[in-house]
C-alpha cells in the first residue's frame, strides 16, 4: 500500500484480515507507519530508504503481488516537492509482472489547486464531470 491515510491504512487492514502473507505499507509520516505496524503490517518510510530496495529485499527480489495506491496526485517526494506521478511510478517498481495494481488516489491532469489560496479548487471543493 502506498499511502497510509485512511484509505490505505484500511486497505492494508483488509489485506490481513484476508490472509495477505506480507503488507508493506509505504508513507513518511511516523504515526500513520506505527499505525500499519500495529495492524501486522511492515511499514516502509519513504523518506529514509527507497521503498523499492526495501520490498524488493524483502520479498527476495520477485515483488508484491498486488499494489494499492491510496495517495493521488497530492503526492509528494521526502523534501515536500509534489510529483503526481511518483508513487505510481513506484508501485510498477514493486509489482511482479503478473501482479495486479489498484488506484484508489485521486489523479487528475492538473492540481485543482494550484494557483489557488483557498486549497482545492477556486471554489474550495472538487467538481467532477
Amino acid at each position: 500500500m502506498f499511502g497510509a491515510g485512511p484509505v490505505g491504512l484500511m486497505a492494508a487492514h483488509s489485506a490481513m484480515l484476508r490472509g495477505a502473507a506480507q503488507v508493506f505499507v509505504v508513507d513518511k509520516e511516523a504515526d500513520r507507519l506505527a499505525l500499519a505496524e500495529t495492524m501486522g503490517a511492515t511499514g516502509v518510510d519513504f523518506s529514509r530508504t527507497g521503498p523499492s530496495e526495501e520490498i524488493s529485499a524483502a520479498t527476495g527480489g520477485s515483488g508484491v503481488d498486488c499494489g494499492i495506491e491510496a495517495v493521488g496526485y497530492q503526492a509528494h517526494d521526502a523534501a515536500g516537492q509534489e510529483h503526481p506521478e511518483m508513487v505510481l511510478d513506484r508501485l510498477v517498481d514493486v509489482v511482479r509482472s503478473t501482479g495486479r495494481v489498484g488506484v484508489v488516489g485521486v489523479s487528475l491532469p492538473e492540481d485543482p489547486g494550484r494557483g489557488c489560496s483557498r486549497g482545492a479548487g477556486s471554489g474550495g471543493g472538487l467538481g467532477l464531470a
